[in-house]
């Protein structure tokens, strides 16, 4: 052996259990805990601790035929590995499953046999003989056959371990190995020996009998036959958790090991026993054959439960196993030697309660719902809860893995947390900090009586703050146990274990706790943008954002986090902060001291207690500075005068002067520019060359990297610039010549002549002795004169007027006075006397001294009487006669003593004259001054001719 074989101790107690638990056993259990593997009482004397532990000799007797050969690559060398080597080997797996305690050597050989090797083990034997005549002599037979024929390669007599002059299987293995195909269809079989002595002992055994297409798993299942004398439990549903179920037809290197229950009466491995209710670690049956034992003591103890973890998982002896898990099974030692389907002395509890078949149609091979795993989707079941037989459970099953903690409910008061997942991986409980969160606890009353429990939490972080529950349960009440936690404000996210623990209320050693997770998470945060998306560089950026919590109820605000403004662009970057308050708006207000353009503005919050950190990201322009102009300039002037054009320019926020500026000015279609000065001014001369109207004068700013621009309008009146006429024309014309009318235009000498051909002249005619009036229009040339001539013009004394017509865009103004145009028939002349009172009743006598045109001027002279004295003169600036009228101005002397200028007017009523005809008459100095005036003068006397 390679270890000392474990003593048959009494079962230890669940060592795995919460702190308050008891070592020693408790009601109804006794404190000598049964010995389940009746040591004392073997089933027989190789299927005991004597036989677990009894190291030996194995002796492979490996033949071939005439007709079957050796195949080939597995000569005597290659089937010393598969017996003796490492893993995978028969003598290895022995030595792993009893732990070292059962030890299988190479039989030693006096020779080499057939090309082998001495002391391999191996014997190879070739028979003159077909295999089938072999076949022939029957089992017995041919193992006696092959017996003798090693024998001269072995001395039997060594394995007579104790000198009673026989061989038994305690004392010698042996294996019939034969050449195949077809020794028993791939599988294997055990039978005695015919009655022979060799070297002096007689062979007292049974060999194995299998063949080169035999599996691994059959000559390991045959070999446990003879050394260890298992019964078969095909019929007993094992599957492929037990090296004793079916093995036949496998691939050859199907592997599996044995049951606990073989461990436990071969003495390969002790078993803990649970008495008192709580959680134990079952770790993998290759781990020192680890497994527990419920029972009832109620029931006895030939009835009782096994609990094993199983790992299926390549490269052990277990690479086969149908499942892997938790493996319960269930146990009628009193019913050992049965070997039929409806009797089984052992028999696997499927979590789904099913029964496997045993042999009925096939031996049941086992299947994926063997083993409890509620993590996988075909097994959920997490308690093994039997109704009838011994009072017991296992509850609380994990996923499986290489070590499962599982809750073992036994006779006697107990309590479970079970704080797992319906996987069975421990729940995860989401948490927020400053929060008080319930968490819903699986718990049991596994006791058989109504209790009181008290749940808690233990194990947590500095600064959480846990709550605990009371529960009365009644006997095997399953229930949730509500235990409040408050994580601390500043608890880091992620996952956190935990444990929970439940304790009796009056007996605190009644107790079980269990770890789990808790998943510390934050509450939402939306944080929302509600400041200005623009502001003016140089001003206050106007950032607010609020926070809030939609993770609460109506999503209230959040107070006292520090929000953060990121602004960033192209101009550079600057950052703010601001604290919400009770509304959760937090706000700042930097001077924006970057340059205009499109930012970003990241407005984010680190995390604040049970608040998530957040950030979003808005589009933010700081705009040019808006600019005002107030026009400072002329609001009137005249064509062709210089105006002024001015604008003060301003910061319009602030008002401040924006020197160094240029600023566009314009009078209408005319502009011109300037650089504002120190006060913000600008200012332009413009000549005006456009006609007089209502225009705009607009001040314009086109902006700048750091301004907007801007303009201003205000009317404007252009008004027309002023001219003078100087008649120049003719003053007298006789029929039918045609008058020339003429002026010379001059401008206001303002120093800022205008274009005079832009100007016309109109000569406006007023007739005297007729009624209706003309007009003549001229172009004025640029050098002011202005001619046309008027043809046709009616014979009469017209008033001449000169003006710049209305409708002249540019210019306006006239003539001073009215100036006058004698049109004369040189045909007419005036003749007669006559007299009568004037306006003040003197006697006036007016004398026409036949007054005719001679073809070049009017002669002879006129006289007019009156209280001045006399007037004669016969110098005619015109003589106009038209119909029965005549109006006549002539130059003479007053009394002879001093020049003088009449204008008379005579009205010829026909013959005799008297009160008909009339005249009027008006003298005046060369300064103008009125003389005399006669007013209507209608003849008393005389006559008045005009012929």
């Amino acid at each position: 052996m390679l270890s000392t074989p474990k003593a048959l101790t009494t079962a230890v107690i669940v060592s795995v259990l919460i702190s308050g638990g008891s070592a020693t056993a408790a009601p109804p259990y006794p404190d000598d805990l049964p010995d389940f593997a009746h040591r004392d009482d073997p089933h027989s004397e190789r299927y005991s601790f004597t036989g677990g532990s009894t190291d030996r000799p194995m002796l492979v007797l490996y033949a071939e035929f005439n007709d079957v050969p050796y195949p080939a690559g597995q000569d005597a060398a290659f089937w010393e590995e598969r017996f003796f080597g490492p893993f995978p080997s028969v003598r290895d797996y022995f030595i792993e499953n009893s732990h070292g305690d059962l030890v299988f050597s190479r039989a030693l050989e006096t020779d080499a046999s057939n090309g082998g090797a001495v002391n391999d083990g191996i014997v190879s034997i070739s028979v003159d003989q077909d295999k089938g005549d072999f076949l022939q002599m029957g089992r017995s037979a041919e193992a006696k056959f092959l017996l003798e024929e090693a024998d001269p390669f072995v001395d039997f007599s060594d394995f007579d371990r104790n000198g009673d002059g026989r061989i038994t299987n305690l004392e010698l293995v042996v294996h019939r190995f034969d050449a195949d195909p077809d020794l028993v269809g791939g599988c294997g079989t055990t039978r005695g020996v015919d009655p022979v002595t060799l070297d002096g002992v007689d062979m007292e055994i049974e060999t194995t009998n299998d063949g080169t297409d035999t599996n691994l798993a059959t000559i390991i299942h045959e070999t446990t036959h003879v050394a260890l004398d298992t019964i078969d439990r095909y019929r007993a549903g094992v599957g492929r958790f037990d090296i004793m179920g079916p093995t036949c037809n496998n691939a050859p290197l199907s592997l599996r090991r044995t049951t606990a229950w073989h461990l436990l009466h071969l003495g390969w491995a002790n078993p803990y026993i649970p008495t008192r209710d709580g959680y134990g670690d079952v770790n993998g049956l290759n781990l020192s054959g680890e497994h527990f034992i419920l029972y009832d003591p109620d029931e006895g103890t030939d009835r009782y439960y096994i609990v094993e973890n199983r790992i299926r998982e390549d490269g052990t002896y277990d690479d086969s196993a149908s499942d892997s898990g938790l493996v319960i099974w269930e146990i009628n030692d009193d019913l050992y030697t049965s070997d039929t389907n409806a009797v089984r002395p052992i028999e696997i509890k499927r979590p789904d309660g099913t029964i496997p078949g045993g042999c009925n149609g096939g031996c049941y091979g086992g299947s994926g719902i063997d083993a409890w795993d509620p993590s996988d989707d075909d097994t959920p079941q997490r308690a093994f809860a039997p109704t009838t037989g011994p009072r017991v459970a296992v509850r609380a099953i994990p996923a499986a893995s290489g070590s499962m903690r599982v809750f073992f409910d036994v006779r006697g008061p107990g309590i479970l947390v079970d704080p797992m997942d319906e996987t069975g991986h421990p729940m995860r409980i989401d948490v927020t900090p400053e929060e008080t969160n319930i968490l819903r606890i699986p718990v049991m009353n596994t006791g058989e009586e109504t209790d009181t429990f008290r749940f808690e939490l233990f194990d947590l972080p500095a600064g959480w703050t846990p709550g605990f529950d009371h529960k009365t349960l009644e006997e095997h009440e399953p229930a949730t146990a509500f235990i409040p936690l408050r994580p601390a404000a500043d608890a880091p996210t992620g996952v956190q274990t935990i444990g929970v623990v439940g304790r009796d209320f009056s007996d605190p050693t009644i107790a079980s706790n269990g770890p789990f997770e808790v998943n510390v998470v934050l509450d939402e945060t939306d944080l929302t943008y509600t400041g200005q998306p623009s502001a003016p560089t140089g001003e206050g950026a106007g950032f607010t954002a609020q926070v809030t919590n939609p993770d609460d109820a109506g999503t209230p605000p959040v107070e006292g986090a520090t929000v953060m403004f990121e602004l960033d662009g192209p101009g550079g970057s600057l950052s703010a902060s601001g604290v919400s308050g009770a509304d959760g708006v937090a706000s700042a207000d930097p001077s924006l001291s970057v340059p205009p353009g499109a930012y970003e503005l990241t407005v984010s919050m680190d995390r604040f207690g049970k608040h998530a950190p957040a950030s979003v990201t808005v589009p933010y322009m700081v705009e040019r500075r808006p600019s005002a102009l107030a026009w400072a300039g002329d609001t009137v002037g005249q064509y062709s005068d210089p105006t002024t054009a001015s604008a003060i320019l301003t910061d319009a926020i602030n008002g401040a002067p924006l020197p160094g500026r240029t600023i566009g000015l314009a009078m209408g279609p005319q502009g011109a520019s300037a650089t504002t000065g120190p006060d913000g001014q600008g200012s332009a001369q413009i000549v005006l060359d456009q006609p007089a109207d209502l225009v705009p004068a607009t001040a314009s700013f086109d902006g700048d990297p750091t301004y907007l621009p801007t303009e201003v309008t205000v009317a404007y009146q252009v008004r027309k610039e002023t001219l003078s006429f100087a008649y120049t024309g003719d003053g007298a014309v006789v029929a039918p010549a045609a008058p020339v009318l003429a002026a010379h235009a001059t401008q206001d000498a303002d120093g800022s002549p205008g274009d005079l051909s832009l100007a016309e002249a109109r000569f406006d005619l007023t007739p005297t002795l007729t009624s209706m009036p003309l007009s003549f229009t001229a172009g004025v040339d640029a050098s002011g004169d202005a001619i046309t001539v008027a043809p046709g013009l009616p014979i009469d004394l017209w008033g001449v007027e000169v003006t710049v017509p209305g409708t002249n865009l540019y210019w306006t103004g006239g003539a001073v006075g009215t100036i006058e145009l004698a049109v004369m028939d040189g045909e007419r002349s005036l003749a007669g006397a006559g007299m009568g009172p004037d306006t003040a009743s003197m006697r006036t006598r007016l004398t026409l001294g036949g007054v005719q045109h001679d073809g070049t001027a009017w002669k002879n002279p006129t006289r007019l009487d009156g209280s001045f004295g006399r007037f004669e003169g016969d110098a005619y600036d015109w003589v106009v006669v038209a119909g029965d009228r005549a109006l006549v101005q002539v130059r003479g002397m007053v009394n002879g003593a001093f020049p003088g200028t009449l204008r008379y007017t005579v009205a010829d009523g026909g013959a005799p004259g008297v009160g008909a005809d009339a005249f009027t008459a008006t003298l005046r100095d060369p300064m103008g001054t009125m003389l005399y005036g006669s007013g209507d003068v209608t003849l008393s006397s005389g006559n008045l001719r005009l012929e």
